[in-house]
């Protein structure tokens, strides 16, 4: 009875911490914003009636209006369709990348700092050279090396943010490495597998959820930039990004096919970063308290 009253407190506890995450008002707008995304993400011919490529030449250039809540395009294209979808790509670009991302950091984070010597210093060389670069140029060399697909666009992303993951990932196992009860793993004879999957996978696990939550908006803009160049989504699949680069040469006469297409970017991203800061706070303890304390 007594180990059942302490399961529920528990569950109390964790249920309480869950909801006093969105008491900011900022955290609780951001999450239904995220929220709406990932639903038009999901289900986007639910939202609206049209299809991404649906052309209807007689509607070409009509401003936003009953029949069409954000105007339509040079070919008569519904822009709040497209819009949903451009949300479908920019979130399934964005959440493949950071999670290939963070199966390479943890990958050569824990065989870095797990194995030290040699090992640990050809791979961390390798990363610095590729933290040399800038991300964007990073990802445009190897965008154009895969040439423009969605594919390649992911295994780019996915690639030009596994260093931040490797660097963070390493220096966990580094923290962990000479503790007590490692050691004391070690001298009864635990197996180097399992001494990573017991003891330094969950102290890598939180931080790791972080920094791909911090990563996840930047991979989404990194998007819509390549995109925008002409190196990642092609028409006529619509992303946001070659939505504002078709909107371009119509923005004397047509400013809302750049306008909402750069609205839809602008709230997603202020929206992850919003949260993603929380996550940090509401993951790191220590972060926690230091904010939540009495100023002197």
């Amino acid at each position: 009875m007594t180990d059942f009253k302490d399961r529920v407190d528990k569950m109390q506890v964790k249920i309480r911490r869950i909801f006093s995450f969105f008491k900011d008002p900022v955290l609780l707008i951001s999450g239904i914003i995220i929220g709406l995304v990932l639903f038009a993400a999901v289900f986007p011919g639910v939202i609206s009636p049209y299809g991404p490529s649906e052309m209807r030449l007689t509607h070409r250039l009509n401003a936003p209006g009953s029949e069409h809540f954000m105007g339509t395009d040079e070919f008569g294209r519904d822009t709040f369709t497209r819009v949903i979808y451009g949300a479908q790509v920019s979130v399934y670009v964005g959440i493949v990348a950071v999670v290939l991302a963070g199966i390479l950091g943890i990958l050569i984070g824990t065989l870095s700092g797990f194995a030290g010597g040699l090992i640990d210093s050809i791979l961390m060389r390798i990363i610095d050279a590729m933290l040399a670069f800038p991300p964007i140029l990073f990802a445009l060399v190897l965008i154009t090396l895969l040439g423009p697909a969605l594919s390649s666009l992911m295994l780019t992303m996915g690639i030009v943010y596994s260093p931040r993951m490797a660097r963070l990932a390493r220096g966990c196992i580094l923290m962990v490495k000479n503790e007590l009860y490692v050691e004391s793993a070690r001298a009864i004879g635990a197996s180097n597998l399992r001494i990573i999957f017991r003891y330094f996978i969950p102290n890598i696990i939180n931080p790791i959820i972080v920094q791909a939550s911090l990563i996840l908006p930047v991979a989404i803009l990194a998007e819509a930039t390549l995109s925008f160049l002409g190196l990642g989504i092609q028409p006529p699949t619509p992303s946001w990004g070659n939505m504002l680069s078709a909107g371009r040469g119509y923005m004397e006469i047509a400013p809302w096919l750049t306008i909402f297409p750069g609205i839809a970017i602008a709230l997603v991203v202020l929206a992850v970063n919003f949260l993603g800061d929380a996550l940090q706070d509401w993951l790191n303890p220590r972060l926690r308290f230091k904010r939540a304390a009495p100023k002197k």
